[in-house]
């Protein structure tokens, strides 16, 4: 984590910051100002390394390794605040955080084969990595930082309704096609395409 310290500066990425909920800042703040990293024992969060932003959203970016409160107290229930990589924050209690982190280690071990798509294209001068990925029972299309569930690879039972059925073995196999004129990308399926452009994600019948 301290590497961020190193890109953006003190000012997005201070000692406070970094140090977590249990290392002093000044110990912290001293070792980046020698352009040292972090280590395990210097640092209070639990941090992922390699992630991406548009990895699995159930994955887990970082936790606070002593599981405090905003006030340096021990949570009652003996969990710990998680953050995970689309950004969501959750508290998962103690009873459990074995679970959580089986779960954790498991979807790690998943990651190198995930089921997925991607494509980068020019937007406005701007470089766009856009992907498709199979999450669970659900399919998200996503660019950058934005993330949104467009489809479900099965029955929809006590989930969102409405959403296009679009088996995991379609995206799998799926040609990624890329328009760099028009910058739009083409997930073509075997009887209709996903398609993204500025417009967002959807859907179109294949071309005959």
């Amino acid at each position: 984590m301290s590497l961020l310290y190193r890109e953006t500066g003190e000012e997005r990425a201070n000692a406070e910051l970094l140090r977590g909920k249990t290392v002093p800042e000044s110990v912290v703040k001293s070792i980046l100002e020698r352009g040292e990293l972090l280590s395990p024992e210097t640092c209070g969060w639990h941090y992922v390394e390699g992630l991406r932003i548009n990895d699995d959203p159930r994955l887990a970016l970082f936790w606070d390794k002593a599981g405090l409160d905003h006030n340096g107290g021990l949570l009652d229930d003996g969990g710990h605040i998680v953050l995970f990589v689309d950004g969501q924050r959750e508290h998962i209690p103690g009873a459990e955080w074995d679970k959580f982190l089986e779960e954790q280690r498991k979807l790690l071990a998943e990651r190198p084969t995930a089921i997925h798509r991607e494509a980068t294209i020019q937007v406005d001068h701007h470089e766009v990595e856009v992907q498709l990925r199979v999450v669970g029972n659900y399919i998200y299309g996503s660019a950058d930082s934005s993330r949104k569930l467009i489809a479900t690879t099965g029955s929809q039972q006590g989930g969102p309704r409405g959403l296009p059925v679009v088996p995991a073995e379609e995206v799998k196999n799926a040609e990624v096609v890329v328009e760099k004129d028009t910058a739009r990308v083409h997930f073509v399926l075997p009887e209709r395409e996903i398609i993204y452009d500025k417009a967002g994600f959807h859907f179109e019948p294949s071309d005959p």
